[in-house]
């Protein structure tokens, strides 16, 4: 069902490898969580004690409440097509995400509008590790 390339996206961000501020993640924690599991994480910037790699995240099965703020390349709608395929599983009861919003991509209007309730951040977000904000807007899209 969601099997689509999303090859073409293109990004502004050179580096793609920032992590979510904790402000951010403990707001959406408190409202739509508790997450129990990081994916798209690292053992140094993981946000819940479960956590799955960048590099097992589209192998392995997700499960309960999951966070995702996947790097924003060229591969991003992998990561949403994978949330999706998680929750139509029944692996996952919700995955919350941190994701550029780029409402004018494929992936946005083909994964993102029609299945996820998307809340756009007013103003920029800081991602931790960068000196400025994110170039891009960012929005939180949940999908259940």
């Amino acid at each position: 069902m969601f099997e689509k390339s999303f090859d073409n996206v293109q990004l502004a961000s050179k580096k793609m490898d920032y992590v979510t501020p904790w402000e951010v993640f403990r707001a959406w924690d408190m409202t739509h969580g508790t997450f129990e599991v990081d994916v798209f994480a690292t053992p140094e910037n993981a946000k819940c004690e479960d956590y799955i790699t960048e590099e097992k995240g589209l192998e392995e099965y997700w499960f309960g409440t999951c966070w995702l703020n996947p790097f924003y390349d060229a591969r991003i709608g992998l990561w949403i097509a994978k949330a999706m395929g998680e929750l139509t599983e029944g692996h996952t009861s919700r995955v919350v995400a941190l994701l550029p919003a780029r409402v004018d991509t494929a992936w946005w209007h083909e994964l993102v509008m029609p299945y996820g309730k998307i809340h756009y951040q007013r103003g920029l977000v800081l991602l931790e590790g960068r000196e400025d904000v994110e170039p891009l807007p960012s929005a939180i899209v949940v999908f259940e």
